[in-house]
């Protein structure tokens, strides 16, 4: 029969702008899910309900990544070649290279990475074997913070204490304390992590660094050297922490159907929905304005915990660094751009600092 008003009977919502519609997609397509994940995911992060031949079509008109359509093979090879060669301790395996290609923008299949990896390192697969070694939250609190012992904590405990007591007062009476302080040994989560960054890039990014005792461009003894280091290189380490980060929020967890906890998708795809794994969001939302306040009545304020250089240094290296063309920061090009920036900052403090 004739439908004058085109409605189908199918309510998908309202269509979200273009520009975070795209981003949805692309972000999914990092996260290499399925195509039922990103439908359930497009429902409940912008509220839009779609079926599978409405996402199949919008994946093509925005042109988002799919390894069923991969790059070129010879492409294919340079982009696997080019993360093996960020790889020093060869740590990083096929599923690894796919999450950080993924993030790229590149989806390839990881038969084709495998293929790839294993034509052109013989020495990767023994490193990596055991046998060759002889959501987004936004002011929002935890039910219980857990850390361990260090000096460092009281303010930590305080803070977790006061703002549970004021914005989720009927928890006072629960078995459940605000904070849980562990020996380091037991606080397996966070000590698991550890491992999995030196995995992923610590030991890479180590490696680099202790370059500086033999490469003959860092002087200990110089007070330029000394600064440069610490502006210069804190912001590579953040840019290879954030890059971790986003790696391991969008790898794949695999299937594990006795375990309790989630399985079978990204920690990200887990949070955004966590009723849809047997879960329930435990956060507790507080006001913004408290924790401001709260933040006032620490010792150091919040801007100059992060301050790793004086002002004056800071403003001439940000020049310096613009003077050399503000290359891109990474591991690999760390030492070279020490070494042009302190070649214009030595002028800069020709008398000294």
């Amino acid at each position: 029969m004739p439908n004058p008003t085109g409605v189908n009977g199918y309510d998908n919502g309202t269509v979200p702008p273009e520009n975070e519609l795209v981003a949805a997609l692309q972000q999914y397509a990092r996260e290499q899910l399925s195509l039922e994940r990103r439908i359930q995911r497009l429902g409940a992060d912008l509220g839009y309900h779609i079926k599978k031949g409405k996402l199949k079509q919008l994946n093509r008109r925005y042109n988002i990544p799919t390894s069923r359509k991969p790059p070129p093979l010879p492409i294919a090879t340079t982009l696997v070649c080019a993360e093996m060669v960020t790889d020093l301790h060869k740590r990083r395996g096929p599923d690894a290279v796919k999450s950080r290609l993924a993030l790229q923008g590149f989806n390839l299949p990881r038969s084709v990475i495998r293929a790839v990896m294993h034509d052109n390192d013989d020495i990767g697969p023994n490193v990596r074997n055991p046998q060759s070694k002889g959501r987004k939250i936004v002011r929002v609190i935890p039910i219980q913070v857990t850390f361990d012992g260090g000096s460092e904590t009281p303010d930590m405990k305080g803070i977790q204490t006061a703002l549970r007591n004021a914005f989720a007062p009927h928890l006072k009476d629960s078995n459940l304390p605000p904070f849980m302080p562990l020996p380091s040994t037991r606080n397996i989560v966070i000590e698991n992590l550890w491992s999995r960054w030196l995995t992923h890039s610590g030991l890479n990014v180590q490696t680099t660094l202790l370059e500086g005792k033999t490469n003959g461009i860092f002087n200990a003894g110089d007070n330029i050297d000394i600064n440069l280091f610490q502006w210069l290189w804190s912001q590579i380490v953040q840019i290879e922490l954030n890059g971790f980060t986003a790696y391991w929020n969008s790898h794949r967890v695999r299937t594990q159907k006795d375990k309790l906890m989630p399985s079978g998708s990204t920690p990200n795809d887990f949070f955004a929905t966590p009723e849809q794994w047997g879960g329930q969001d435990c956060g507790i939302p507080v006001d913004i304005i408290v924790v401001e306040a709260l933040r006032k009545e620490l010792k150091m304020p919040h801007a100059d915990v992060y301050k790793f250089v004086s002002d004056e240094f800071r403003l001439a290296a940000e020049e310096a660094y613009a003077t050399i063309g503000s290359p891109a920061l990474t591991v690999e090009s760390g030492w070279a751009i020490f070494a042009q920036m302190k070649a214009a900052l030595s002028t800069v403090f020709a008398s000294g600092m």
